[in-house]
């Protein structure tokens, strides 16, 4: 069984190009070394690819402004390279080996595996394949770091027979992640959330590289633009999962955080408002709420 690694590099210049530089030492370092494809042409990428020893596919579908197609990619990298498992990443996320185990999962488990991320700041180049910068590393996340909410999702592994059949979503703008998270779960496919034993840092960066970002608007048009193609009530994030790897063992995820967050996601934005509507009027009955003045305020509330 092997891995595909997968994704869309930013421009190899200055911090990000020294953070993205950290991140593919981190995925080389992995014990079961996996393919890594870059996709795009943004500058540096080739010279990456060809430092690294990587895959390079330069030519990707962008809309006019230059951005990237996440689908198209996901649609591509089958064709790239052939393997059992397929994870897409973040150019700038530094993996470790308890990532690589909680990905081999998928050889008997099938599934899409997430998780949520640790921010940090990195000013400097870190191996990860050298076991002192390895071990310093993780020593210093959780000191330093912040993990970060479960609704920013920076990889996704999932089995080579998944066709994901993704609307044409920009990639680094909101909603495609979540999207993904809503597809597995409306085709009945289990999510394994693996925050608890793979620590993945995420390494701080700004956001100029987004044309609107300068003005205020982190997203602007392009976050609007993947809004709109997925406007599904209830936003899937990490607690939508179905399932947690312990590093032992999948098991299901009955925690509260969870089962609370998947009851809140099956119920639409409307029928939120009126389960607690009925709720309400259920308390009501009987007791002084139950008089027509307040009753009459409940119902303009919840309907």
């Amino acid at each position: 069984m092997s891995t595909t690694l997968f994704s869309i590099p930013k421009p190899f210049e200055g911090h990000t190009g020294l953070i993205q530089d950290n991140a593919i030492r981190s995925w080389l370092a992995l014990s079961e070394k996996p393919t890594i494809v870059l996709f795009g042409n943004e500058a540096g990428v080739a010279d990456a690819a060809d430092r690294f020893g990587l895959i390079h596919v330069p030519v990707i579908k962008c809309n006019e402004r230059g951005t990237p197609f996440v689908n198209d990619v996901f649609e591509r990298v089958r064709h790239v390279s052939i393997t059992s498992r397929y994870v897409y990443i973040n150019g700038d996320i530094i993996v470790m080996e308890d990532f690589g185990r909680a990905i081999r999962l998928l050889d008997t488990f099938e599934s899409l595996i997430v998780g949520r991320r640790w921010n940090l700041n990195v000013e400097t180049p870190i191996d990860t394949g050298r076991p002192e910068e390895r071990q310093a590393l993780r020593q210093r996340v959780p000191r330093e770091g912040r993990l970060f909410i479960a609704d920013a999702i920076d990889y996704f592994g999932f089995h080579a027979g998944m066709d994901w059949r993704m609307p044409a979503f920009l990639v680094g703008r909101p909603r495609w992640d979540n999207w993904m998270i809503y597809e597995a779960r409306r085709r009945g496919l289990p999510v394994v959330d693996i925050t608890a034993s793979a620590m993945v840092v995420h390494q701080n960066h700004e956001y100029a590289h987004i044309a609107d970002s300068a003005r205020g608007k982190k997203y602007g048009e392009e976050g609007e633009y993947n809004k709109s193609l997925f406007a599904v009530p209830g936003r899937f994030n990490v607690f939508d999962a179905t399932h947690v790897f312990d590093g032992d063992a999948v098991r299901p995820a009955n925690e509260p955080v969870y089962l609370s967050k998947r009851i809140s996601t099956m119920i639409s934005a409307r029928g939120r408002r009126r389960l607690m509507g009925w709720i309400l009027r259920v308390i009501a009955r009987g007791r002084l709420l139950a008089r027509p003045g307040y009753r009459r305020l409940i119902y303009r509330m919840t309907w």
